[in-house]
């Protein structure tokens, strides 16, 4: 069927589908509102967590504990060639921290002291020597300390490298020393125990304990290589 060619056909559009533009404009800024909004509320309530974590307290998460050495029960122990044998000596004395962290242990901290006067080699002239200026200078120097700075796994259950820095006389270098986890729990008065066992060598010249004499035959009368022994007992504090 022809069309007329007088008439003029009109395309209406749907009433029920067509949006005036003004309506069209008034829609698309209600959907970039609506996405500003969103946004908004996103970042506000990532704020809010954040905030509440930060508000938790330190007692609900998980930290570090606090452990005092127990100087009655801890032993250290050095070892330095005389001539041709090794004597053994001790230092009576010891305290410090260690910031226990169970759940995660390369995280603890340890801070130990010993009084450099405790010395005892089972002679009273020998241990009148070391206190002196030729060794540890007690007098001006009274302490010897560390403070570790790292914590490692070692190879084995249990088995730790700790690395910090250690103190003698005037002089303060890194040191590293072995340490061996050998337990916590229960003691008999109520409280929690725990002990380790560290070792480790250091060059005592490096301190600036320097005596020493040569031998007419050759050689010297103290070796400079010192080996340490500490066997570690802390109790938790208490709260």
């Amino acid at each position: 069927m022809s069309k007329d060619p007088g008439t003029q056909i009109v395309d209406f559009p749907d009433p029920r589908t067509a949006v005036p533009p003004g309506e069209l404009v008034n829609h698309k800024e209600a959907q970039s509102k609506m996405k500003q909004h969103i946004r908004s509320s996103v970042l506000i309530g990532g704020a809010m967590l954040l905030a509440a974590a930060m508000a938790v307290p330190t007692s609900s998460r998980a930290a570090a504990e606090a452990w005092e050495i127990d100087g009655g029960h801890t032993s250290v122990t050095f070892k330095v060639r005389h001539f041709f044998a090794p004597v053994i000596g001790r230092f009576t004395q010891s305290s410090g921290t260690l910031m226990y962290d169970a759940a995660n242990p390369t995280a603890s901290t340890i801070e130990f002291v010993i009084p450099a006067a405790s010395i005892n080699t089972d002679n009273d002239k020998r241990d009148e020597h070391l206190r002196g200026d030729d060794f540890f200078n007690t007098a001006q120097y009274p302490n010897i300390t560390f403070k570790s700075t790292k914590l490692e796994k070692g190879e084995g259950e249990g088995k730790f490298k700790v690395t910090g820095n250690l103190t003698i006389r005037d002089v303060t270098k890194p040191v590293t020393l072995m340490v061996e986890s050998l337990g916590f729990g229960p003691n008999a008065w109520g409280g929690e125990t725990g002990g380790f066992s560290v070792t480790g060598e250091i060059n005592r010249q490096d301190f600036g304990v320097k005596w020493n004499k040569a031998l007419d035959n050759g050689g010297t009368v103290l070796g400079d290589n010192v080996k340490i022994d500490i066997g570690v007992e802390v109790a938790k504090k208490k709260a």
